[in-house]
């Protein structure tokens, strides 16, 4: 996610205070690891330095999980070592270095139920502890991006990407790679420990990595099978230039929709630095929200403009909400 869209994503949240959103608590279906250690790392080619210009990790990740529709939260190691997680589902995304507390709260929060994600370098970073908790018994490291054909839903796909190459046991290929040379290899892998689950993707999956990425049809694929649309507290058929939030305030919840679309922009420049200024955003569609709230609402309202959503539908635990056009944010309140 660019820091462009991080502005524009907290000016919109703010600007409306009519249900008070600051004071809601997000309610997130997947999280996203974000250890110290990792992001650290990436500074190693670069000596000792106190903050890293760009983390391609945490960027690529925030940025596909928008526009996913998923909504996610993002973790700091601490949280994770006091298995404070909100969602069933952890994403430890291609992570350079994991310490020893981190990787024994990760093995924890599957062996308690929960769902993990592990991708790329976390096979070697993760030690014996994470590699077991996968199913992987031996590992070998790509040196560079090579040619690979993904097999998924009945289809291939054609990427460049950096494979880690698996040897399992205990762990069972969901989806494979077919390399230059023809051989097949595990792609993404799930393993049941205690009572949860751990998934590998042998290679980088939400990453910022240049010309190296997954195609889209693969990345959905990948959270369909670990967390469907049947487990997500929201979803929607709004474009994926909308990014969808739920928060709980109260024993209500609030919805919020911003326009992510690139809309017309000018760029001011002033010394070694650029900014850039939105001057427009076009309409978003028409779509429809459903949010699983697990009792029948009182209320359903849009705001800010206190319109009373009369023609909600309820069924099987999900409330669907018609929402109309916007330029900029849109909340949808439920009490």
């Amino acid at each position: 996610m660019s820091r462009t869209r991080r502005r524009w994503l907290s000016v919109a949240i703010v600007l409306h205070d009519t249900a008070q959103p600051l004071l809601a608590r997000r309610l997130p279906d997947v999280s996203l690891l974000h250890a110290a250690e990792a992001h650290y790392a990436l500074s190693d080619a670069m000596g000792t330095v106190c903050f890293n210009a760009r983390d391609n990790r945490l960027e690529g990740a925030a940025d596909w999980l928008a526009r996913l529709h998923l909504n996610y939260e993002i973790v700091g190691n601490w949280r994770l070592h006091e298995q404070d997680v909100r969602s069933g589902v952890l994403i430890v995304e291609h992570p350079k270095r994991l310490s020893e507390k981190t990787i024994a709260a990760v093995v924890e929060s599957v062996r308690r139920g929960g769902t993990l994600l592990l991708t790329g370098m976390g096979v070697r970073s993760g030690g014996k502890r994470l590699r077991k908790l996968c199913g992987v018994v031996r590992v070998q490291s790509p040196s560079q991006a090579e040619q690979l054909r993904i097999q998924c839903n009945g289809q291939q796909f054609a990427t460049e990407h950096h494979l880690f190459r698996l040897t399992l046991s205990g762990a069972e290929p969901v989806m494979t790679a077919i390399d230059q040379q023809g051989g097949e290899w595990p792609l993404l892998t799930g393993r049941s420990v205690g009572r949860g689950t751990a998934y590998y993707f042998a290679t980088p999956l939400l990453t910022n990595h240049g010309r190296n990425e997954i195609p889209g049809p693969v990345v959905r694929a990948v959270f369909d099978q670990i967390v469907p649309a049947s487990r997500r507290l929201i979803s929607t058929d709004a474009p994926e230039t909308v990014e969808v939030t739920l928060r709980e305030q109260g024993r209500g919840g609030i919805v919020h929709l911003v326009n992510m679309a690139e809309g017309k922009r000018r760029i001011f420049r002033g010394g070694r630095r650029k900014y850039t200024l939105i001057t427009d955003l076009p309409l978003t569609p028409e779509c429809t929200v459903r949010v699983r709230f697990g009792r029948r609402p009182r209320s359903v309202v849009l705001q800010p403009q206190g319109t009373l959503l009369s023609d909600c539908d309820d069924h099987d635990g999900f409330l669907a909400a018609p929402v109309p056009s916007f330029r900029g944010h849109q909340m949808i309140v439920i009490e």
